[in-house]
């Protein structure tokens, strides 16, 4: 929202004037200036929408005896939780070998963790198993630009034999990806 006043008046507020406005790449629709001269605008935004920050331009045309005026705003980011998920896991390894975890990462409207231009982000994954870090090692670990991920873990000469649960944590780089963790055995 925004307030529309004359500024050579005190900054007396301005009520029954039009104001329209323009959200990334979307027009609104105009709205009439209150009593207090102001004016709210409500966008919902729908899941293939740009993720990142955005502009928001508001604009008075102005009118016979006032100037015309526009107000950015850009300050907003549109955001987006993320999802990850771990395949089943079919190796059986010892001590001391390494096995392959696979999943996929995206975001909740199930496109890949992208940039506006559609480049593959670098997410960082990071994995415990029975909620330590420290007994096994990630040999390698790769996201490719569908969402499927994959990675080699070598487990640690002295990693107790049997059932284990393993997660996969991501955590963004950027601030319009949210973080996800997902469990697997």
């Amino acid at each position: 929202g925004a307030r529309l006043v004359e500024s050579s008046n005190d900054d007396l507020p301005l009520e029954g004037l039009s104001v329209s406005a323009e959200f990334h790449d979307t027009w609104l629709p105009e709205v009439t200036s209150n009593v207090q001269g102001l004016v709210n605008f409500t966008f919902f935004i729908p899941n293939d929408h740009p993720l990142g920050q955005i502009d928001i331009i508001m604009y008075f045309n102005g009118s016979n005896t006032l100037h015309n005026t526009l107000t950015l705003i850009s300050t907003i980011t549109v955001r987006s939780p993320t999802v990850i998920t771990l395949d089943n896991i079919t190796d059986n390894p010892a001590a001391g070998e390494s096995f392959n975890v696979s999943g996929t990462l995206t975001s909740n409207n199930g496109s890949s963790i992208i940039d506006r231009q559609g480049n593959t982000l670098a997410p960082s994954l990071n994995f415990q198993i029975d909620g330590q870090g420290d007994t096994f090692t990630v040999i390698s670990s790769n996201v490719e630009l569908d969402g499927s991920w994959s990675a080699n873990i070598r487990l640690d000469l002295t990693f107790p034999r049997g059932s284990h649960d393993i997660n996969a944590t991501f955590t963004p780089n950027v601030n319009y990806y949210g973080s996800s963790v997902g469990d697997g055995f």
